[in-house]
C-alpha cells in the first residue's frame, strides 16, 4: 500500500512536497522512497508533527485518516518516550486559534493508539488543555487521556502512584484515570488522603461514576467533603454528591441537603453558582427546602457574573417541567430590579422562548405580575422585549384568573401596560380588554378612559383596526368599544383640514435649510463609517439605482471588471407615530410619566 492510497489527499497538496524551505534535492530523494513509513518519518524528522499536521491540514473525513494515524503512532512508539516531547515543542503555542484546534483533534485521535509512559501522554494532555482555554473543545483531550488509560489498567495505575506521591501532572488528571476504570475503592481512598488536590479528583470522578452498590460508601464520602471547612472543597462534595445521586435515580439524602443548606449560609459567587448549577441539571433530585434554599441564593447573583446569569436561564426548562414556572418568573423579576437593570430580560431568552412556548396565557400572566409586583426596572426591561411595532396582533392574552381581584390594583395594572408600552398599543390591549371583560365594573369607565386618551387619540392604524375586530359581538364590552371608535372618528374628521393652516407650515426657505443640512449629515456620516468599516475591504461595495436595483463590479480574474445589475425585491414595515406627541407633546409626556412612576397608594 503506497502513501497515495493512504492519505492521497496530502499528496495532491502542492503545499506536502512542494514548500519554500524544501530544496529540489530533498524532494527528489523523498519522491524515490516507497515506504509510506519511510515518508513520513524523513517529514517529522525535519519538521516536526505539529508541522506536518497543521500544513497538511489533517482532518478526520480525509481518506486514508486512520491509516495515516496508525503509521503516525508506529512512528512515535518507536521513537519512545524520551523523543516524543520533542514531537510538539513548543510548537502547538504559535499556531492561530483555528489551526490549533485542528491539530488538537489529531492528536485527541492519535493519544489512545500511543504505547508510552504516562508522563509525556499527560505533558502533551496538559498543554493542550492549556492552550485550549475556554473554548469548549479545551476539554477533549481529556477525554482521550481517559481512553487511553481505559485500555490498560497499569496506565491508570501508574497515575495512582505518581499522584500519591504529589506529582502535579498526575494529580491534575487523576480524574480522567479513575473514571477510565470506575475505580470507586480508589476514589474513595483519594477523597480522605491529606493531598486537597487528589480529594478534588476523587470527588469529581465519584460525581460522574456508576456506583451501583457503592453508592452509599461513595455517597458518605462525599457528604464528608461537602462539610469540609475548605469552601471550594466543600462545593466539589456538594456538586458530586447531586450528580451522584442523580446518575444513580436515588433520592437525596437528609445529609447532603444538610450540607447544602450549611453551606448556602455563606453568600459567595461560588456558592451562587452551585445553586444556578444545581437548578439548571438537578431538577429531579431538588427537595422542596433544597429547591427554595438554591432559589433564594440565586437572587443574590452579580452582574459581573455572567456563566451564573446564564445557567439560572437554562435551568428554566427544567423547572418549567417540575411546575415552577411561575417561581422562575418571580425570581427573575426581583434580580432585574436588585441588579437595577444591569441584568435585565435579555438576559432570560430562554426564560421567554418557555413563557411563549407554554402558550400566550403563560407570558400573560407574567406581564401582569412584572407589571403589578416589579419596580421600575424589570417593568422597563419588559417593555423593551414585549414592544414590537412590526407586529399586527398582541403577543400575549390575559386570562380572568390572573387578574388582581380589587379594583384598584386593575385599574393599576392597566395604567401600567399604557404608560410603559405606549409605543406599542398592541401590548397593552390585552390588559385593557380583559379587564373590561372580566374585571370590576367601577373602573370600566376608566378603563375606557385610558383606551380613548391617551391611545386611541394617538393610533388610528393597527390598534384601531384590532379594536374594531373585538366589537363582533353583542356584549358591553362591544358596545363601550364601538362608542370610543366613534369618538376617535368624531376627533379625526374635526381635525380634518388643520394640515392646510399656512400658520402650521413651515416657509419654503427652513425646508430647504432642513434638506441641506439632512444631505450634509448623511453625506459627512458616509464617509466617516465607510473609513470606520471592518468590512470595506471584505464585501463589495453596491449602488443602489433608484430604488430598484442594484449594481457593483466583479472581478473576472483576467484584470477586467464586470458591472452586475441585480433587481430588488420590495418590502416594508409599517410603523405609526402617535399624533399626540405631535399636538401636545408636554402633556403626553406628563401623563406617560405619571403612569409609570406613580404607586399603587397614589391612586
Amino acid at each position: 500500500m503506497s502513501l497515495a492510497r493512504i492519505h492521497q489527499p496530502l499528496l495532491q497538496s502542492p503545499s506536502f512536497f512542494r514548500r519554500q524551505d524544501r530544496t529540489k534535492s530533498r524532494t527528489a530523494w523523498i519522491m524515490g522512497l516507497t515506504s509510506e513509513i519511510e515518508v513520513l518519518n524523513a517529514d517529522l524528522a525535519e519538521h516536526g508533527l505539529v508541522d506536518f499536521i497543521a500544513r497538511n491540514q489533517v482532518r478526520i473525513v480525509d481518506e486514508g485518516y486512520d491509516a495515516l494515524l496508525a503509521n503516525l503512532a508506529t512512528i512515535l512508539n518507536n521513537k519512545g518516550a524520551s523523543s516524543f516531547t520533542d514531537e510538539f515543542g513548543d510548537s502547538l503555542e504559535k499556531l492561530p486559534g483555528p489551526r490549533f484546534f485542528l491539530v488538537q483533534h489529531v492528536f485527541c485521535d492519535l493519544i489512545p493508539r500511543l504505547e508510552l509512559d504516562h508522563l509525556p501522554i499527560l505533558h502533551l494532555v496538559d498543554k493542550l488543555v492549556r492552550q485550549g482555554g475556554s473554548d469548549i473543545a479545551a476539554g477533549q483531550p481529556n477525554v482521550a487521556l481517559r481512553n487511553w488509560c481505559a485500555l490498560d489498567p497499569r496506565r491508570s495505575a501508574a497515575i495512582y502512584a505518581d499522584a500519591r506521591s504529589g506529582g502535579a501532572l498526575a494529580l491534575r488528571h487523576l480524574t480522567f484515570a479513575l473514571e477510565a476504570h470506575n475505580a470507586v475503592d480508589e476514589a474513595i481512598g483519594f477523597a480522605h488522603c491529606d493531598l486537597k488536590e487528589a480529594q478534588f479528583a476523587a470527588a469529581t470522578a465519584l460525581g460522574r461514576m456508576n456506583l451501583g452498590s457503592e453508592f452509599k460508601r461513595a455517597l458518605d464520602t462525599l457528604v464528608e467533603l461537602a462539610n469540609a471547612d475548605d469552601e471550594n472543597l466543600s462545593l466539589t462534595g456538594l456538586h458530586a454528591g447531586f450528580s451522584a445521586t442523580t446518575l444513580a435515580g436515588e433520592k437525596l439524602s437528609s445529609d447532603l441537603e444538610n450540607a447544602l443548606a450549611w453551606r448556602m449560609n455563606v453568600e459567595t459567587p461560588q456558592t451562587i453558582y452551585l445553586a444556578a448549577d444545581l437548578l439548571w441539571k438537578h431538577p429531579a433530585v431538588l427537595t422542596p427546602r433544597a429547591l427554595q434554599l438554591c432559589l433564594a441564593a440565586v437572587e443574590a447573583v452579580a452582574p459581573q457574573y455572567g456563566g451564573t446569569v446564564q445557567h439560572l436561564d437554562f435551568a428554566t426548562r427544567s423547572l418549567a417541567e417540575l411546575g415552577q414556572l411561575d417561581r422562575m418568573v418571580e425570581l427573575v423579576g426581583k434580580i432585574c430590579d436588585r441588579t437595577n437593570g444591569a441584568i435585565s430580560l435579555s438576559s432570560f431568552g430562554g426564560l421567554l422562548r418557555q413563557l411563549e412556548a407554554n402558550g400566550p396565557d403563560a407570558l400573560g400572566r407574567a406581564v401582569v405580575f412584572w407589571l403589578i409586583n416589579g419596580e421600575l426596572h424589570i417593568r422597563n426591561s419588559l417593555a423593551s422585549e414585549l414592544t414590537d411595532i412590526g407586529r399586527d396582533v398582541p403577543s400575549y392574552s390575559v386570562p380572568a384568573d390572573c387578574l388582581p381581584a380589587d379594583a384598584a390594583t386593575q385599574l393599576f395594572l392597566c395604567r401600567k401596560a399604557v404608560g410603559w408600552f405606549f409605543s406599542d398599543p398592541l401590548s397593552a390591549a390585552p390588559i385593557l380588554l380583559s379587564v373590561l371583560r372580566h374585571g370590576s365594573r367601577e373602573v370600566a369607565g376608566d378603563v375606557c378612559d385610558l383606551i380613548f386618551d391617551p391611545l386611541l387619540l394617538s393610533y388610528g392604524g393597527k390598534f384601531k383596526d384590532y379594536l374594531e375586530a373585538q366589537t363582533q359581538g353583542d356584549d358591553a364590552l362591544s358596545a363601550s368599544l364601538l362608542k370610543l371608535i366613534e369618538a376617535k372618528n368624531a376627533v379625526h374628521e374635526a381635525a380634518d383640514g388643520v394640515e392646510t393652516l399656512v400658520e402650521l407650515r413651515p416657509s419654503e426657505r427652513q425646508h430647504e435649510a432642513e434638506r441641506a443640512l439632512w444631505q450634509e449629515q448623511m453625506k459627512d456620516g458616509m464617509e466617516s463609517a465607510n473609513k470606520r468599516s471592518v468590512f470595506a475591504d471584505l464585501f463589495t461595495t453596491q449602488y443602489i439605482l433608484y430604488g430598484r436595483s442594484s449594481l457593483y463590479a466583479v472581478d473576472r480574474g483576467d484584470g477586467h471588471k464586470e458591472l452586475v445589475q441585480s433587481e430588488l425585491s420590495a418590502f416594508s414595515v409599517s410603523a405609526e407615530l402617535p399624533l399626540l406627541d405631535i399636538f401636545d407633546p408636554a402633556g403626553l409626556r406628563h401623563s406617560l410619566y405619571q403612569m409609570k412612576f406613580e404607586e399603587r397608594s397614589e391612586l
